[in-house]
């Protein structure tokens, strides 16, 4: 069991694991590629790094930009040429784009708006998931804020918008991952919807309306709300829900990203805004990976100088769907469409922690940390 060593307050909480993080960082890029790894097995005497991701480098690089402005430090961002380079010359997905254009926007770079072109040209916003039309916006948001411009984002953010916007469920009062579709082509996670994709919605949307000075949509007021109300008695962060009631469906994995940053992603720019205000919520969550968790064991290891990514059930497959292994994600499914009651095991008891961390979890904590700077 990890010691808990839980800091007084949120600030202070974040503040020591902003500097964990810049750390870490450095050992999780690979040189050879340009790219930060997919994930990092932590053993007592280190980690192991496996792969190289694209989407994770550009989220670690938006994360390592803004903590590089927000603390005056004029070091280069690692990634920024491999994304670039790849960006023109290689076939990319809606959210690697979005998220190389706010990466270069982060940092300044001059090559933003060659990429900005790149992912207006190929947005179609009907066949992007909800997380990646919350990764446009936000990126246009960044955009503005480098620019000083809105003209050059205004036609991606209106269709982008519009296009998040139709996503909401009323019954739910949360957003739905993909578009609407027509029964025969709806798939079997049609009745599902996740943590992530409420965050980057939240996180889009409250960004465009701070950086263009507009009053941010009733949507993402309800859908914030709904996920504060939803929140476990510990500070838990659930991770997928109903389409149809908002309800959880499974809670498991609980992601240390989504405690310490996506949490933070979500509701602090409604804080910034002033329409919201969900500190105490926050800080309960940062609280749960100190320690006050199932487990009653802190997910930061300061001795060994790691962060686990998560508190899962026995069995679960950390590549699997949803973080899941088949059997565990076939039980999610089938209780979405109401064939099976959700599964909660009592506190501490048929659980255990994941000891690897993927480097955009620790992009995100110092991007996260940078949002409540003022606080």
């Amino acid at each position: 069991m990890t010691p808990i060593t839980q800091p007084t307050d949120m600030r202070t909480q974040m503040d020591e694991l902003a500097a964990l993080a810049r750390e870490l960082l450095p050992s999780m890029h690979d040189a050879h590629s340009g790219l930060y790894a997919q994930k990092v097995e932590w053993t007592n005497d280190g980690g192991r790094r496996l792969g190289s991701n694209r989407l994770y480098s550009a989220m670690t690089a938006i994360g390592l930009g803004r903590d590089n402005a927000v603390r005056n430090d004029r070091s280069p961002v690692e990634g920024l040429d491999a994304l670039h380079a790849r960006a023109v010359a290689e076939p990319s997905t809606t959210g690697e784009l979005a998220t190389t254009v706010w990466a270069l926007a982060e940092s300044g770079d001059e090559r933003l708006e060659e990429v900005l072109r790149l992912l207006e040209s190929q947005l179609r916003p009907e066949a992007a998931t909800s997380m990646e039309l919350g990764l446009v916006l936000s990126a246009l948001a960044a955009t503005v804020e480098t620019t000083a411009s809105t003209s050059l984002v205004a036609p991606p953010a209106t269709v982008a918008a519009a296009e998040l916007l139709s996503r909401f469920s009323p019954s739910a009062r949360l957003f739905r991952g993909s578009a609407w579709a027509p029964r025969p082509k709806r798939n079997l996670q049609w009745r599902m919807t996740s943590f992530a994709s409420q965050v980057y919605p939240l996180l889009g949307l409250a960004e465009l309306a701070r950086s263009t000075a507009t009053d941010p949509p009733a949507e993402i007021l309800d859908a914030a709300d709904r996920l504060v109300d939803l929140q476990g008695s510990l500070g838990q962060w659930w991770w997928i829900y109903s389409t149809r009631s908002g309800a959880v469906l499974e809670g498991y994995p609980v992601y240390s990203v989504h405690q310490h940053a996506m949490a933070l992603m979500a509701l602090a720019p409604l804080d910034n805004l002033g329409v919201r205000r969900y500190r105490s919520e926050l800080a309960l969550g940062v609280d749960w990976l100190f320690g006050s968790n199932e487990l009653e064991t802190s997910l930061v290891d300061f001795e060994h100088r790691r962060i686990a990514r998560c508190i899962q059930r026995p069995g679960a497959d950390a590549d699997g769907p949803l973080g899941m292994s088949g059997q565990q994600w076939r039980g999610v499914v089938l209780h979405s469409w109401g064939l099976r009651g959700r599964r909660d095991g009592p506190a501490g008891d048929g659980f255990e922690v994941l000891w690897e961390c993927r480097p955009y979890e620790l992009g995100w904590l110092l991007y996260a940390r940078s949002l409540i700077a003022g606080w």
